[in-house]
């Protein structure tokens, strides 16, 4: 494949390069149990990539090393090694940059500085021998904030949207045996005049690094719109599955079986379903595609709400002509209705008062990547800082402050009388920060 020879990364026209389409997020598995569990860590057709990979930034995106490092001849042992997920400039590469309303450079859109961080990622994988005659998708889960792909050498793709997971077929380009993988993440892109807001800006993988892999013939997006009746006795669950038929014609007799579990794991009579794969023969607007649609009623189901997060498991299973399982997909969906009337929220026919405060994912010390065992407290009264260090320093909505305490809780009022320091008092994860207050 043949990326264009364009600074994709402003052109704005340019989204993504090879990057296959959106998706429902659910993973694949070998057995229905498996998917009614959805423990996909335990699947033979998952892999994480996340953990150490070598890393080197440079000055640019049209450094003289972005256009060689990811030819497997290149040694990389003298590289720094960094963690993925995680920002590079919350280890000690580059620095976090804060603004509020004013962007973090003066240029005008499309364009971006010359001067633009760009880190260079290198990592290896070996495919199990499994895998070697199914199909092999790459997924990134966030990248901040055009990044370039390459598998042994050779270009997979490119995108933006640093939030959105990209995902690549990359089965022509791998082999049995270790497989490079290699990363170009450019900071600043014509995405950043979007995704502006006042927030730390970051840069690097900040998201999970998986492989998936599928048959030829696959289950492609499931989704599932459940809503309860008007009186909220029983509910109609629509369904809309596609099966993606890659390198190869649409053949009859492909079908798609599926079962439903309640909230506590039971199957659900009505949630058993046998449906035909259309063929896809029609023209124009009625072809509908590899689609199946359709809907069916539950008998006083369990609704979900905040306080009753009830959540049923649909598992969809792809079975060929010859009877054969190809694929099993399994997604989670509630039985909710949201309506405005009145001038309130109504959720399942109920009025709901909304509070909370803007919130970005970000963690103290390792920025967009939040660990799960790591959480911060955010309430409207108050903000918690954990402690880091014997003078703990904080930024709170683009001022920088700092306390004598090891662990502070400030209330909004106290935040007012706080004497703004020198933002040269401040380090952030051993990087000192540049910030713009408007």
């Amino acid at each position: 494949m043949n990326i264009p020879n364009l600074k994709l990364w402003e052109t704005p026209e340019i989204c993504s390069v090879n990057r296959l389409p959106a998706h429902a997020s659910f993973h694949h598995y070998d057995s229905i149990d498996a998917a009614r569990d959805r423990d996909f860590k335990e699947s033979p057709w998952f892999i994480s990539l996340n953990g150490d990979w070598k890393f080197k930034l440079a000055a640019s995106p049209d450094a003289p090393e972005t256009g060689t490092f990811m030819k497997p001849s290149v040694n990389t042992r003298t590289w720094d090694d960094i963690t993925v997920p995680g920002n590079w400039t919350t280890q000690c590469f580059d620095h976090p940059h804060y603004t509020n309303s004013l962007m973090p450079f003066p240029d005008y859109p499309p364009h971006v500085p010359a001067e633009n961080p760009t880190g260079l990622y290198r990592t290896v994988f070996t495919l199990p021998e499994t895998w070697l005659h199914r199909r092999t998708v790459i997924r990134f889960g966030g990248v901040e904030s055009a990044f370039f792909v390459y598998v042994n050498g050779k270009e997979v793709g490119f995108a933006k949207d640093s939030r959105t997971p990209s995902e690549f077929d990359i089965t022509e380009l791998v082999s049995s045996g270790e497989n490079i993988l290699a990363v170009k993440v450019i900071r600043w892109s014509d995405g950043s005049f979007l995704e502006d807001q006042d927030h730390w800006w970051m840069a690097g993988i900040h998201r999970d690094v998986t492989l998936y892999s599928t048959a030829e013939v696959t289950i492609q997006d499931v989704f599932c719109n459940a809503t309860p009746n008007d009186d909220f006795v029983d509910g109609t669950l629509k369904l809309e599955m596609r099966v993606a038929f890659t390198d190869r014609q649409p053949e009859p007799g492909w079908r798609i079986t599926s079962k439903t579990f309640a909230p506590d794991g039971t199957a659900i009579p009505e949630g058993a379903l046998d449906m035909t794969v259309p063929e896809s023969l029609l023209c124009g607007s009625s072809n509908r595609g590899n689609r199946i649609e359709t809907s069916v009623t539950f008998k006083r189901p369990d609704l979900w709400s905040d306080e009753t997060p009830n959540l049923y498991t649909f598992v969809a299973t792809l079975i060929a002509p010859d009877n054969t399982i190809v694929d099993i997909v399994s997604v989670r969906f509630g039985f909710r209705s949201l309506k405005v009337s009145n001038r309130q929220l109504l959720v399942n026919g109920k009025p709901v008062l909304l509070k909370g405060v803007n919130r970005h994912d970000f963690h103290e010390r390792f920025g967009n990547t939040k660990p799960c065992s790591r959480t911060s407290c955010f309430s409207s009264n108050s903000i918690s800082m954990p402690s880091v260090h014997r003078t703990t320093q904080m930024t709170i909505s683009g001022m920088i402050y700092a306390t004598n305490t090891a662990s502070t809780s400030l209330t909004k009022r106290t935040l007012k009388h706080i004497i703004i320091m020198e933002t040269s008092a401040m380090t952030f994860a051993g990087q000192t920060p540049s910030y713009i207050v408007a």
